[in-house]
């Protein structure tokens, strides 16, 4: 576990400009790309001012965004609310792989 909590880099926000959303939540997703923003998800590693590790979140637009912060309805159940975020999370990390911002020791490209 980290002792602090990582600046998620720059490039990874911006690298959410244009990409399509990873949420797809089917009640909110605007399913286009000008809205898309990189949403930090709660990863249990501090309170509510804290954030996540940098690789602990991924692209959502901003319908999706709202759901998973719980500002707009439909209210996730906590079983639905993870599943979106896993797999907005690993569809992400798969997007910064294949750009090359991020790179994994031994995974050959």
């Amino acid at each position: 576990m980290f002792t602090k909590t990582l600046k998620t880099p720059k490039a990874i926000m911006d690298a959410a400009r244009d990409e399509s959303c990873t949420l797809n939540i089917p009640a909110g997703c605007d399913w286009g790309t000008e809205t898309t923003v990189y949403c930090h998800f709660p990863d249990g590693t501090g309170g509510s001012n804290r954030l996540t590790g940098p690789l602990c979140g991924g692209f959502g637009c901003q319908g999706c965004h709202a759901i998973i912060d719980g500002r707009t309805p439909p209210a996730l159940s906590n079983e639905d609310q993870e599943f979106y975020m896993r797999r907005s999370a690993n569809r992400t990390i798969n997007r910064l792989i294949e750009r090359g911002l991020v790179t994994v020791k031994g995974l050959g490209r």
